[in-house]
């Protein structure tokens, strides 16, 4: 048996919803040990399944070519753009 109690939703209020594949709410909870906390976001989403495809060489993701590797390290995406 848990020594925890399960939260209790006080509130909830929906954020967005695409049905039949997402859908947030904003709760207002109360915590086993009895804190409240009113901004927890819960996220509700189906069944799915992710694929990452790995190179030879240990790499993962999409491989940039070069050309658009220095465009995204001259502009606004340099901190997404990783050099290969």
């Amino acid at each position: 048996m848990s020594r925890h109690k399960p939260w209790k939703v006080i509130a909830s209020t929906p954020v967005y919803r695409f049905d039949p594949w997402l859908a947030v709410e904003r709760q207002k909870v109360e915590l086993s040990d009895g804190r409240i906390v009113d901004d927890y976001h819960r996220i509700t989403l189906q069944d799915f399944a992710g694929i990452v495809a790995q190179s030879e060489d240990g790499r993962a993701g999409p491989r940039l070519p070069d050309a658009a590797r220095r465009r995204a390290r001259s502009g606004r995406d340099a901190a997404r753009c990783r050099q290969a």
